[in-house]
């Protein structure tokens, strides 16, 4: 795939369950959210246009009570500053649905990054660039003005990744 950078293993077996146990407890906050601008989504049916999320930073705001449990996976990215991390959380469907093509940012300096935390059988899908499937455990890193969209699941309770957007390093 051009352009894309696919890490497998990221972290270690321990880290890894701390996040999934933290995220999918009874107790961590999630808010709700169109997975997409409902104008730009090619979902046939709108109420499937939905995700839960977690922001953990943004700009100048960082959730301090979760955001070093991802540190691991923090680390790992090659970034001078983080401009958003966030969890999204996006329930099964029926059949494996895509909510439409977007970008993260605008900005050619911005990179981004997807850390699949549990595997099932949703995936990243570029435009016309392939998919990576989602495995636990897996980052991917890309420019985050390449065209993406993300899906669904189907053979799972949920999707869970780790969104990242960043500035490398190199600028």
């Amino acid at each position: 795939m051009k352009d894309v950078n696919v890490i497998e293993n990221l972290i270690t077996q321990e880290e890894l369950r701390k996040i999934q146990s933290t995220v999918t407890d009874y107790s961590f906050p999630w808010n709700l959210t169109d997975v997409v601008d409902p104008k730009e989504s090619c979902l046939n049916d709108p109420q499937y246009n939905f995700q839960f999320f977690h922001t953990l930073l943004y700009e100048k705001f960082v959730d301090t009570q979760y955001i070093s449990l991802f540190e691991p996976v923090l680390i790992k990215i090659p970034a001078k500053r983080f401009t958003r991390v966030k969890v999204n959380l996006t329930p099964k469907t029926h059949k494996v649905l895509e909510h439409g093509y977007h970008i993260d940012s605008y900005d050619k300096n911005i990179k981004a990054a997807v850390f699949y935390i549990n595997t099932c059988d949703g995936y990243t899908k570029f435009k016309n660039d392939g998919k990576v499937t989602s495995k636990e455990n897996k980052m991917i890193l890309f420019d985050a003005s390449k065209l993406h969209t993300g899906s669904t699941c189907s053979n799972q309770s949920f999707r869970l990744v780790l969104n990242i957007n960043y500035e490398h390093l190199c600028h």
